[in-house]
C-alpha cells in the first residue's frame, strides 16, 4: 500500500508541476481545434506543451468517433476503440498502445496526457493519428486541424464543369460550401447557419477542408485559399491569369491545378509552386491521382508537334521537389485505362483493358508488380465505398427537364425525389442532396438565369431547405421551391404496365413512355 501511494503522489505532483507550466494556449492567443472542417468545442481550453497541444480526452476522442472507457483498476489509464483499433494511454505516462486485432504495437508521446482542472487532456495529434487522421497545424490561425480522409485521398469536385457558369459546391463532412449563378461569393452552410464571404470573383471548381474553401474564380482564374474561421482569402497560384486553369484537386496540403498542357502542385501552407508534368502532345490525356506522398500521371501520348510519336507512360512525381521517375511506359493503347490509388496509401493500380495487364506501383520505390483481376476489382470496390458520395442502394442524379432523382443500383427503378424543370445536381454526402434550380441557367445559348435557387434536402427527398435564391430574401428557409417534392406537383405519373404504378418508381420497362415526365 506504501508504493502505491508512494506512486500515486508522485503522479498528483506531477499534475500538478504540469498544470502549472503547461499554459491554456488562451494566454498566448486561443488555439482552436478543427476536425473535418468543424471546430470542437472544448469546456477546458486547449493546452501547450513542448510544441504539443493537448485536449480533452472525451472530445476529441468521441469526436473522431471512438467509445472511451477508464480502467476501473486505476482511474489512471484511458481506452478508446473504434472498430478493431484500441488506443491506450495514461496519465502521466509517454507510452501509447495501439492495438489493430492481434496486432499491438507501442509508441512514444512526445509529452504523457495530463490531469488539468478537473480534465484529462490528451495529445491531440498522437492520438489522432493513432486512428488514421492526417494532423496539420496552422501556426498563422493558431489551429489544428483534423482530417479523417485517408491519407490517398485526392478531393474532386465531381460535378464542377468549367464550361457552367451557374455554380458548383461540395459538402466537406457536414458542411456545403457552394457557389451561385456567377456571384462573386462563397456561400457556407452547416446544417442551420448560412453564411457567405467575398470570394473575389465567382468561385469555380471548389475544395473544401478543415474551413477552408479552394477554388480559382472565373474572371481571373486566380488560385484562392479562403479561410471561413476568419474570412482571410489569398490568392495561390496565377495571380497574373497566365495559365488557363481547367482542374482542381486536393491532396494532403497540395492543390494540383490542371491547366491545357500543364499541371502544378500548389502547397497551400507555403505557396510554394511546382510544376510536376507537362502534356507529351497536344491530343494527350491525363490523369491523376495520388498515394503515399507522391503524385501519379498517366500520359496517354500521342503524336508531337514535331511529328514524334510519344508512348504511354505513368510518371511518379514528389510534389516538393519536382523530382519524378517514370515507372512505366507502353508504346500505345487501344482500349480503357483504370487508374486508382491503393487504400491504404501504399501505392497505385493500374489496369489496360486492351491488354488485360493489372499492376501495382510502390509509392516508395516506384517498383511493380503483376496482380490478378481479382486483386485489382477488389481494390477497386474498396476504393469505390470509401467515397463520401457512395451509397449501397442508389446512385443519384438530375434531369434538367424533370428533376431531381434517385435510381436503385439492382433493380433499376427510379424515384423522383424532387420535381421541377432546369434542376442540376451540385453535391451529396452521406445524408443530403443539394442542386440548383434555374429556368435557364441549364439551358445552352441562354443569356439570363431567370429565377434560381440552390437546395438542400435528405437524400429521401425529405427536409427540403432553399438556402439562396435570386428573386427575394436568401434562406435558409423550408420551402417547396418552383418545384414540389413529396409527389404533389403538377406533373402526375400515369400506370405503368411493367411497375404497376408504384408512386414516383419509374422501372426500366417504362423508358419515359408510360409517363408524363419521362426520364432519360
Amino acid at each position: 500500500m506504501k508504493k502505491s501511494l508512494s506512486f500515486l503522489s508522485r503522479l498528483l505532483l506531477l499534475a500538478l508541476l504540469l498544470g502549472l507550466f503547461s499554459f491554456p494556449a488562451s494566454a498566448a492567443g486561443e488555439t482552436s481545434v478543427y476536425l473535418d472542417g468543424q471546430r470542437l468545442v472544448f469546456d477546458q481550453p486547449p493546452a501547450a506543451m513542448n510544441n504539443r497541444v493537448l485536449v480533452p480526452l472525451r472530445v476529441i476522442f468521441e469526436g473522431l468517433g471512438a467509445t472511451v472507457e477508464w480502467d476501473p483498476n486505476d482511474n489512471l489509464t484511458i481506452r478508446a476503440r473504434k472498430g478493431s483499433t484500441t488506443v491506450q494511454l495514461t496519465i502521466g505516462s509517454s507510452r501509447m498502445t495501439k492495438q489493430v486485432g492481434s496486432d499491438k504495437q507501442s509508441i512514444t508521446l512526445d509529452v504523457a496526457p495530463i490531469a488539468l482542472n478537473n480534465r484529462t487532456l490528451v495529445p491531440v495529434r498522437a492520438v489522432s493519428e493513432a486512428f488514421d487522421c492526417q494532423v496539420s497545424w496552422d501556426g498563422s490561425a493558431n489551429r489544428v486541424n483534423i482530417s479523417t480522409e485517408p491519407d490517398h485521398w485526392v478531393i474532386l469536385n465531381f460535378f464542377s464543369d468549367p464550361d457552367e457558369f451557374f455554380g458548383n459546391g461540395l459538402f466537406d463532412g457536414g458542411t456545403f460550401y457552394f457557389s451561385f449563378i456567377r456571384r462573386s461569393m462563397l456561400y457556407v452552410y452547416d446544417g442551420s447557419t448560412l453564411r457567405s464571404f467575398n470570394a473575389g470573383g465567382m468561385p469555380m471548381n471548389i475544395l473544401p477542408r478543415d474551413g477552408k474553401a479552394y477554388y480559382y474564380t472565373l474572371s481571373s482564374e486566380a488560385v484562392y485559399g479562403l479561410d471561413t474561421a476568419t474570412g482571410k482569402r489569398e490568392i495561390l497560384f496565377n495571380g497574373d491569369g497566365g495559365v488557363e486553369i481547367q482542374d482542381l484537386m486536393l491532396y494532403r496540403n497540395y492543390l494540383l491545378v490542371t491547366s491545357e498542357s500543364q499541371l502544378h502542385a500548389v502547397n497551400v501552407n507555403t505557396k510554394k509552386v511546382v510544376l510536376v508534368h507537362e502534356k507529351a502532345a497536344s491530343s494527350s490525356q491525363v490523369l491523376v491521382t495520388a498515394s503515399g506522398g507522391k503524385i501519379f500521371v498517366l500520359d496517354t501520348g500521342g503524336t508531337t508537334a514535331d511529328g514524334v510519336t510519344a508512348a504511354l507512360e505513368v510518371t511518379m512525381v514528389n510534389p516538393d521537389t519536382g523530382a519524378s521517375q517514370s515507372i512505366y511506359s507502353q508504346s500505345s493503347v487501344g482500349g480503357g485505362i483504370r487508374f486508382i490509388p491503393d487504400m491504404d496509401g501504399q501505392g497505385l493500380y493500374l489496369e489496360l483493358e486492351d491488354t488485360g495487364v493489372c499492376l501495382f506501383f510502390d509509392a516508395a520505390t516506384g517498383q511493380r508488380q503483376a496482380v490478378t483481376q481479382s486483386v485489382f476489382e477488389a481494390a477497386c470496390d474498396a476504393y469505390n465505398v470509401s467515397f463520401p458520395d457512395w451509397d449501397s442502394e442508389w446512385n443519384y442524379g438530375s434531369n434538367i427537364n424533370y428533376g431531381m432523382f434517385r435510381q436503385h443500383k439492382e433493380t433499376g427503378l427510379r424515384e423522383y425525389l424532387y420535381d421541377g424543370k432546369g434542376c442540376h445536381i451540385f453535391a451529396i454526402n452521406s445524408s443530403c442532396v443539394a442542386f440548383l434550380q434555374s429556368e435557364n441557367a441549364t439551358t445552352p445559348g441562354s443569356s439570363s438565369f431567370g429565377n434560381s435557387a440552390v437546395y438542400i434536402m435528405n437524400t429521401d427527398g425529405s427536409n427540403l431547405v432553399e438556402l439562396v435564391n435570386n428573386w427575394g430574401d436568401g434562406g435558409p428557409t423550408s420551402s417547396g421551391g418552383s418545384g414540389d417534392t413529396g409527389g404533389s406537383g403538377a406533373l402526375e405519373p400515369i400506370t405503368c404496365t411493367v411497375c404497376g404504378g408504384s408512386g414516383w418508381l419509374l422501372c426500366s420497362g417504362c423508358n419515359g413512355a408510360g409517363l408524363l415526365y419521362p426520364h432519360r
